[in-house]
C-alpha cells in the first residue's frame, strides 16, 4: 500500500498540497504546518476532551445524587450503597479487555466509539427507571462495561493522528477533563438538585440532563470524527473537519514510519489475531514496568473510586455541611486533578527519562493531602468528627 502511493504520478491535487504546505514551512512542526496542526487539535482534542470529561461526569453523578435523597429512595442502606457503586467497576473489569481489542479492530473508529458514547449516555439516561438495589446493580454494571471502551479508544485515536512525540500532551490535555468535570459537574449537580421538576424524586434530574449530553455528543463523535487523517468524516464541515487532499496526504506521510512499526499499525490494516503471540504475552507478563503501571493503577482507582463515590457524603457529615457546601468543597480535588496532569505533562517533556515520574502518584497524593489539610484545620473548631469519619477521608 504504502509504495503505491510512492509511486503514484503526480496530479494537480498533489502539487497543491506541496505548494499549501511551502507556503507554511516556516511555521513547521515536524513536518508540518503549525496552522494544519492546530486544525488538527481542535477537532481531536476538544471532541476526545469533551467526551471523556462526560464520562467521569457520567460516573461520578451517583455520588452526587446521594445527596438528594438517593440511598433512602432506592433503599440503599447498610453496604448496600458501596456494592452498587463498586458494580460500575465490575462491569469496567469485565469490558476492558475485549473493549481494548475492539478499538484496534475496527477501521472507521468514530462510529465505534460513538456508538459506544450513545449506549453509555442511554443507560444513564434510564436510571430514574431503577426501583430498587438490584436494578441499580445491573445499570451500572452494563454503565462500567460500555464506558471501558473510552480509555483504549481515545488512545487509538490519538495514535491515529500523532506521532509519538505529540501524544504525551494530547493524551494529558483530553485526560485533564476529568479534574475540570470535576468542578462542572459538581456545581451543575447542585443546580440541577434544586431546580423544580414534575419528576418523582429530585435526584433523577441529575442523570437526565448529563445523559442527554452524552447521547448528543456521541453522534456528532460519530459524524464529526475523520477515523483517520487518510479519511473522510460522515459530515464534513468546511474549516473544521474537511481537509484538502493535500493536506490529507501530508497529516498521512509524516506517520510513515510509525506506521511501518509492527506495534504501532493502523486498525484495519492487520487481523488484530495477528498482533497477538503468547511469547509476547510472556514477555510482558515478566516486564516489571508492567507490574509497576498494574500497582500504580490499581492504587489510583482505589483513592478515584472512595473520592468519587463518598466524597460528597464524607464532605457532608464532616463538615456538617448542606448539599451545596458539599458538593462545592470538591472543586479543589478537581483543580488539583487538572493541575497536576498538566504539570507532569511539561516535566515528562521538558526532561528525557522522567516518564516514571507521570506514573507516580505524587500528584495525586499531593492533592489528597491538600484534602486532608483542609479536614485538619478547620474543624477543630467547629466539631469533633468521629473516628470512623476521619478515617474513611483520611484514606479518601
Amino acid at each position: 500500500m504504502g509504495q503505491q502511493i510512492d509511486t503514484r504520478p503526480s496530479t494537480g491535487k498533489s502539487e497543491d498540497g506541496a505548494a499549501w504546505a511551502s507556503t507554511e514551512r516556516a511555521d513547521d512542526v515536524q513536518g508540518t504546518p503549525r496552522a494544519l496542526l492546530l486544525r488538527v487539535d481542535l477537532l481531536l482534542v476538544l471532541l476526545l476532551f469533551v467526551a471523556y470529561g462526560l464520562q467521569f461526569w457520567d460516573k461520578a453523578v451517583l455520588g452526587s445524587a446521594t445527596l438528594f435523597n438517593l440511598i433512602p429512595s432506592l433503599g440503599l442502606g447498610g453496604t448496600k450503597y458501596g456494592t452498587s457503586s463498586g458494580a460500575f467497576y465490575w462491569g469496567y473489569l469485565v469490558g476492558a479487555f475485549p473493549m481494548s481489542l475492539a478499538a484496534n479492530h475496527f477501521k472507521r473508529i468514530n462510529v465505534w466509539l460513538g456508538g459506544c458514547i450513545v449506549v453509555w449516555g442511554g443507560i444513564l439516561l434510564l436510571t430514574p427507571a431503577v426501583q430498587n438495589f438490584g436494578g441499580l446493580v445491573a445499570q451500572r454494571f452494563f454503565l462500567g462495561f460500555v464506558e471501558s471502551s473510552v480509555s483504549p479508544g481515545f488512545v487509538a485515536v490519538t495514535r491515529r493522528w500523532y506521532t509519538r512525540e505529540e501524544q504525551t500532551v494530547r493524551l494529558g490535555l483530553w485526560y485533564s477533563a476529568t479534574g475540570v468535570f470535576s468542578i462542572v459537574s459538581g456545581l451543575t449537580n447542585y443546580g440541577l438538585g434544586h431546580t423544580r421538576t414534575s419528576l418523582p424524586q429530585s435526584w433523577m434530574i441529575l442523570f437526565l440532563v448529563p445523559g442527554a449530553f452524552t447521547i448528543a455528543l456521541g453522534v456528532l463523535f460519530a459524524l464529526l470524527l475523520p477515523p483517520s487523517p487518510d479519511t473522510r468524516p460522515i459530515l464534513a464541515i468546511p474549516g473544521y473537519n474537511s481537509f484538502s487532499e493535500g493536506q490529507r496526504e501530508l497529516l498521512s506521510k509524516r506517520l510513515e514510519s510509525e506506521k511501518r512499526d509492527p506495534l504501532r499499525k493502523y486498525a484495519g490494516e492487520l487481523d488484530w489475531k495477528d498482533e497477538w503471540s503468547l511469547r509476547e504475552v510472556g514477555r510482558a507478563a515478566r516486564d516489571p514496568k508492567m507490574w509497576l503501571f498494574l500497582a500504580i493503577a490499581t492504587l489510583i482507582y482505589v483513592v478515584n473510586g472512595s473520592v468519587t463515590v463518598f466524597g460528597p457524603i464524607l464532605v457532608r457529615a464532616v463538615f456538617r455541611s448542606g448539599g451545596a457546601e458539599a458538593l462545592a468543597l470538591q472543586a479543589p480535588g478537581g483543580a488539583v486533578t487538572a493541575i497536576s496532569i498538566y504539570l507532569v505533562v511539561f516535566i515528562s517533556r521538558r526532561y528525557q527519562g522522567t516518564r516514571l515520574f507521570a506514573g507516580d502518584s505524587r500528584p495525586l497524593r499531593l492533592g489528597q493531602h491538600s484534602k486532608i489539610i483542609t479536614w485538619a484545620d478547620p474543624l477543630r473548631s467547629r466539631t469533633s468528627p468521629s473516628p470512623s469519619s476521619s478515617s474513611g477521608h483520611t484514606v479518601a
